[in-house]
């Protein structure tokens, strides 16, 4: 008995593309009414049959009757997209076809982490560095997951790495002290040596920011948290004045930043 297996890019088999073909990876093809793409992609599948009547595979060429069978149908890819088990082939095929696309892995950790598939979708997110490591969104990617996880230290790590890889880019660093200092306000079970200690981090970052770039305005805006955040934790009453002052000054500066662009003056 024949298998028919479900493939998402199934416009591979358009106009007997080779690789698809080749690897024998088969479809049940969702018509669209009266549409001339569709019909080459069936006459690819009923080339492929032909060609390959020993295979153990099909390609099933479905239409629909009515506007409303063809959604119908459409939600049935749609279903099995949310469905891990029957997703994975589908969007490891895409993998496949574009290993180098983060993309797809992005869309398939998605589906697992849904799915409460917690460690699939970390591998996918990983791989997904693996294949591009030079671009940002995967270590953002990363970093999002970490956080919803509730692992701080590795969201901190893939914000680094991508730091690392962007020395010169000001918004990879004031995105760390942003997450420093999230994390040092809304953590009440933070020790206060903890907060420090990410308040201090958070500050070395967003220097970092505003020494390649001196009139960026939210990393103006949030130095000013990060020393207000200091100035809660500080005994010494003459040392805490003087970092609401210092804070102050962050502020209205941005103020002015936020007042200049608004009214079209500088960057």
């Amino acid at each position: 008995m024949k298998k028919t297996i479900l493939l998402f890019a199934a416009a591979a088999l358009a106009l007997g593309a080779g690789p698809a073909l080749a690897k024998k990876n088969l479809v049940i093809v969702v018509k669209g009414l009266d549409n001339p793409f569709f019909e080459a992609i069936h006459q690819g599948c009923e080339k492929w049959n032909k060609e390959n009547a020993a295979s153990e595979y099909a390609c099933v060429y479905t239409g629909p009757a009515s506007t409303s069978d063809e959604a119908g149908e459409v939600q049935i890819v749609t279903d099995k997209l949310n469905d891990p088990a029957k997703a994975e082939p589908v969007v490891q095929r895409m993998i496949q076809l574009e290993p180098g696309e983060p993309a797809n892995y992005f869309q398939l950790a998605k589906i697992y982490e849904d799915a409460g598939a917690y460690d699939e979708a970390e591998k996918m997110l990983v791989a997904a560095k693996t294949a591009k490591p030079s671009d940002p969104a995967v270590y953002m990617t990363l970093a999002g997951y970490y956080n919803r996880q509730g692992r701080f230290d590795k969201t901190i790590e893939a914000l680094q790495e991508r730091a690392q890889k962007e020395p010169n880019n000001p918004e990879a660093f004031y995105t760390i002290s942003t997450y420093y200092w999230d994390e040092a306000y809304r953590d009440f079970k933070l020790k206060e040596a903890e907060k420090k200690d990410y308040i201090a981090k958070g500050l070395e970052a967003v220097d970092h920011a505003l020494q390649l770039k001196p009139d960026y305005m939210e990393a103006l805006v949030y130095k000013n948290l990060l020393l207000r955040s200091e100035a809660l934790l500080e005994k010494d009453r003459a040392k805490q004045d003087a970092l609401i002052k210092e804070a102050d000054k962050l502020r209205d500066k941005a103020q002015e930043l936020r007042k200049q662009k608004a009214v079209g003056v500088g960057n």
